[in-house]
């Protein structure tokens, strides 16, 4: 430090001060501390589900987060499953350039024990995988949920495999990113194995990032709590990007570090963006779009829909007419997990009179026989998702046969005409009572349909969508149904309520983008990067 006192003509002396630092060796490991590298990365994404025959919102996330990392000028490599039927192995380009190497899977549109995750790690195993991904020398492994971690395992079991000189291919830090943790959900036969595996692909990361405070602290005291002694009730440090804090909870930010252990990997929530297709569309003029799709079940048409990934098949037709948000809409997975079992059985419900009605007065005009209260209400039941099991296609068959007027959406949506979905949307009912975020609750709020969801925390939504702050609605989902229809038949009835709750649910989905997401993401892979120098 050099300090020079010059006098100058004016009435007091100015000191200025000159710091020279002089580093001799830039590739030292103190430099590379001193001056961490925060340029573009190369980074490996493995996820089962990726853009061939997307059917969740973990295809639907995977390739924003791939796109929005991209756009910040870094170089992906998507290792990813595809269809069994699409008859694609290789390296193919995609858009936005992304590289992606497919492996066929079985039992496609599942991503449970009885998806084709043993075939994704065989497939990841072959040579002309390996020697891509060893090629490409990735910095940094980002692997979504437990089905990747026997896919890295497999390209890394070959002592062999390196991708330098000196460094081998399992010296690459795994960031295990956790979008839903299977565990909660899981029952009989496949809890144990479930458990086992995401065990595993934590133990096995150099850091956890999970989509809600709520999977975090379950992370933490259930998947690392009775190794490190971790309890149930572990603090949030509220540390993350510099995003503002959520105007009804000051501790919840977009993205957050969880506390952990000594010896454990760190453990952080960074909170899914609004898609950035979903993002370019606008807001419907006044809360209500000018371009109001009237969907229509065709008589005689597959109430199962087309298989995940095709369009060819009969669908839901979308006409545009109107200009009333006029739908009660369910848009989740038909998977027991996602519960649209709730969602049926409340229709079913207000498929009925209220029974706090009396048939007097309340009657079609026709008959005199008392209105059911969707009718009352003028609203139509309409449920998104394709049905590929037992399970989904007699919910639709339920659903019909409890309002014949009903819409069923059996195609996985682009992004216009899910927006054209929940820009008819009055109120959007999210049933699980547990999900690891909810990105369709933020879909619709960016079209303005506000949503209903689980009280108490347990839907990941919540953490972007306050309750608290009037950004949703929160009921108690496992209410019977009767009572489930009762506090949402008077949410319905409060069209002041339900105005307010979507303009302020769209302000807050829209003020968190994939560029904001990458960016976090990014701090935690420099992070790692910088600690495993």
């Amino acid at each position: 430090l050099i300090l020079i006192n010059r006098s100058v003509p004016t009435s007091k002396p100015t000191s200025v001060c000159i710091l020279l630092l002089i580093v001799s060796d830039t590739h030292s490991t103190d430099a590379q501390r001193m001056f961490p590298r925060t340029g573009p990365r190369r980074l490996l994404f493995i996820s089962l589900e990726f853009q061939r025959g997307c059917f969740s919102g973990n295809g639907v996330y995977a390739q924003s987060q791939v796109r929005s990392l991209r756009s910040l000028g870094h170089e992906v490599l998507v290792l990813a499953g595809s269809p069994e039927a699409a008859g694609h192995n290789g390296i193919a380009p995609v858009t936005d350039s992304v590289d992606l190497i497919e492996v066929p899977c079985p039992n496609w549109g599942r991503l449970d024990i009885n998806s084709g995750w043993r075939e994704f790690a065989e497939g990841a195993a072959t040579a002309a995988v390996t020697a891509a991904v060893v090629g490409f020398k990735a910095e940094a492994v980002l692997g979504v949920d437990w089905h990747a971690l026997p896919a890295w395992q497999a390209l890394t079991a070959g002592s062999m495999l390196q991708t330098s000189d000196t460094r081998p291919l399992g010296a690459t830090p795994y960031i295990y990113l956790n979008y839903r943790v299977y565990t909660r959900t899981a029952a009989n036969d496949a809890l144990p194995v479930v458990r086992r595996l995401e065990r595993d692909a934590v133990a096995a990361a150099a850091a956890v990032i999970c989509l809600s405070r709520s999977d975090s602290h379950y992370i933490i005291s259930h998947l690392l709590g009775e190794e490190a002694g971790i309890g149930a009730e572990a603090s949030n440090a509220g540390i993350g990007a510099e995003v503002p804090a959520h105007p009804a909870d000051g501790d919840v930010r977009p993205c957050a570090a969880m506390a952990g252990a000594a010896g454990a990997p760190p453990v952080s929530v960074l909170l899914p963006a609004l898609r950035s297709d979903m993002e370019q569309i606008p807001l419907p003029r006044d809360g209500v779009s000018a371009d109001v799709p009237s969907i229509s079940h065709p008589a005689g048409s597959d109430a199962a829909g087309p298989q995940p990934g095709t369009s060819d098949a009969p669908h839901a037709r979308c006409q545009h007419s109107g200009t009333q948000r006029r739908y009660l809409t369910c848009c989740v997975r038909l998977s027991p997990e996602k519960e649209a079992d709730r969602f049926v059985a409340l229709v079913e419900a207000l498929s009925r009179p209220s029974p706090q009605v009396t048939p007097h007065g309340t009657g079609s005009e026709e008959s005199g026989e008392p209105r059911s209260r969707l009718e009352a209400l003028k609203l139509v039941p309409l449920m998104c998702g394709a049905a590929t099991t037992e399970y989904g296609k007699t919910l639709q068959a339920r659903l019909l046969a409890a309002v014949p007027s009903a819409v069923i959406e059996s195609r996985f949506l682009p992004p216009t005409e899910l927006a054209k979905v929940f820009a008819a949307t009055k109120l959007n009912v999210h049933p699980c009572v547990y999900d690891a975020y909810g990105m369709t609750v933020v879909e619709a709020a960016s079209q303005g349909a506000p949503s209903v969801v689980m009280v108490g925390g347990a839907v990941g939504a919540t953490d972007l969508l306050s309750p608290t702050a009037g950004e949703c609605f929160a009921v108690d989902m496992g209410s019977p149904p009767e009572q489930l229809a009762a506090a949402i038949e008077e949410q319905l009835q409060d069209e002041e309520a339900l105005a307010a709750t979507g303009a302020r649910a769209a302000a807050r989905a829209r003020s968190w983008t994939e560029t904001a997401n990458a960016s976090s993401l990014m701090q935690t892979v420099d992070a790692v990067l910088l600690a495993s120098t």
